[in-house]
């Protein structure tokens, strides 16, 4: 056997046996996607083989999937002042928004407006700094990828809503702000490829494992004194909080990607132990993509905002059809729903709050057909 032919049955040998998922950006969300995932109902998820263990050229039957509920994400394009680098934001529900630019490799998170359990309805402003990277391309076997944060954000006591603040231990000072400082440490790596049965629907896949740890420290500080660091204090008084404040165990969560799908086809997180804690998977028969619906194209305009007696919304960009308006509350709670057609492409829609209690509350813009196509916050005072 000559050399050459000798080095060409080498090379052969070394590739694997079957075809691997290489990942692009197309399995980057963009404006327009809204991304529908299913929560797994637990007894069925403890039940499959996740092959935790990982490996090349595997299988997992994730078939006859039973649901316990549904989560919609919808995409948009950023316009957020606090944010004025973002691209697109996801939505994740009402009261959590996540901001994030777009590069020719990676999906970075740059920042996210969201609420704690431990201020409940009151928002918070969380930039990320240097961005970190979500999603990857070109991803393969073996690569380990690690990352670091730490993040600070400063709140002005008296904006916080004095339910929030009455959770907080009595300090013997004045609290005039509360510095929250996010310290996150993740390690990715690429741990397995093969395929995923969803249901009928067969997907080649490249598994992405990250654990996780974040630290939260909270200090306290008065116009006399420096910051002093209450997170001890706070952990102690409030047992129930103790697990979101202070360094919290690590968490691991298994990416299934695949190139066709803008969400992962299947999300699966643990504990520090390594026991299975809740899985997600994608809708396999709803389409991931909701452009050309109008969805992400509605242009809203909201005014006056804040309002303290009526709100005035404008919607411009959309298709001759049947709409809903529905206004939500910081619990969640629907306040108003209200149905109205598009005349021309264009609708207004004048809205009495002055019977609302004040707050934030989100105002979410849906077609018939349940597909989200706008979400703005308004403030009622």
């Amino acid at each position: 056997m000559s050399v050459r032919s000798f080095a060409v049955l080498s090379l052969l040998f070394a590739l694997p046996l079957t075809a691997q998922e290489v990942l692009t950006s197309a399995y980057f969300p963009t404006p327009g996607d809204t991304l529908r995932t299913n929560v797994a109902d637990s007894t069925w998820a403890t039940t499959l083989d996740f092959q935790f263990a990982g490996g090349d050229d595997l299988s997992w039957d994730f078939s006859n999937p039973v649901s316990d509920r549904q989560r919609s994400a919808p995409v948009d394009v950023a316009d957020d002042v606090d944010f004025p680098n973002a691209a697109l934001v996801i939505t994740i529900d009402p009261f959590n928004r996540v901001y994030y630019v777009v590069e020719e490799s990676t999906f970075k998170i740059v920042g996210a407006k969201i609420s704690l359990d431990l201020f409940p309805g009151f928002e918070i402003s969380a930039p990320v700094d240097p961005a970190r990277p979500e999603r990857h391309t070109d991803l393969q076997p073996g690569d380990v990828l690690t990352n670091s944060t730490s993040n600070v954000t400063v709140i002005p006591f008296d904006s916080i809503p004095a339910a929030a603040r009455a959770l907080l231990p009595d300090l013997p000072l004045r609290i005039d702000f509360l510095r929250l400082t996010t310290t996150i440490l993740r390690t990715d790596s690429v741990d397995a490829f093969g395929t995923v049965r969803l249901g009928d629907n067969f997907y080649s896949t490249i598994r992405e494992k990250r654990t996780e740890t974040i630290d939260l420290k909270i200090e306290a500080k008065s116009s006399i004194f420096p910051y002093v660091d209450i997170t001890q204090i706070i952990a102690d008084s409030a047992p129930e909080l103790a697990g979101d404040v202070g360094t919290q165990a690590p968490v691991t969560t298994y990416y299934w990607w695949n190139n066709d799908s803008k969400e992962a086809v299947a999300e699966v997180r643990t504990n520090d132990a390594g026991a299975f804690e809740e899985m997600t998977y994608k809708r396999a028969l709803a389409a991931t993509s909701t452009r050309g619906l109008g969805a992400g194209q509605a242009l809203v305009k909201i005014y006056p905002n804040p309002a303290s007696a009526s709100v005035t919304f404008e919607v411009a960009n959309l298709p001759r059809d049947q709409y809903v308006l529905t206004l939500i509350n910081a619990a969640g709670r629907k306040m108003l729903t209200r149905t109205f057609s598009a005349r021309g492409n264009q609708a207004k829609i004048a809205i009495n709050v002055s019977d609302f209690p004040g707050g934030l509350y989100v105002a979410n813009l849906r077609n018939v057909r349940g597909l989200t196509l706008a979400s703005r916050r308004i403030i009622v005072n």
